[in-house]
């Protein structure tokens, strides 16, 4: 199952109680902060949860599947997950 922003204000407005429509601009302003931290450079670390990182990829050699040939794949921005200690844990503890 995959968990959208529709499911998140959902949970938080059966949770809290708060109407949906307020929710639903609460999740989209911290989704917009998280965002802007991001487009700056910056991480974004999550108590108990994890933290969010802007990595820069280098540019590196690559082949086009569909003819083999060779293509340069170029630099580029990725946002990478690092879980906390405690999500792991509780993460391991199901297994």
């Amino acid at each position: 199952m995959t968990l959208t922003k529709k499911d998140i204000v959902e949970h938080i407005h059966n949770k809290i109680g708060f109407p949906r429509q307020a929710t639903a601009k609460l999740v989209t302003s911290i989704f917009d902060a998280f965002k802007e931290e991001l487009l700056k450079g910056n991480s974004v670390k999550i108590a108990n949860f994890g933290i969010l990182k802007v990595r820069a990829k280098r540019a590196r050699p690559g082949r086009n599947m569909r003819t083999g040939e060779r293509v340069e794949i170029s630099p580029r921005s990725v946002v990478t997950f690092k879980a906390s200690r405690k999500l792991r844990d509780a993460l391991n503890k199901k297994l």
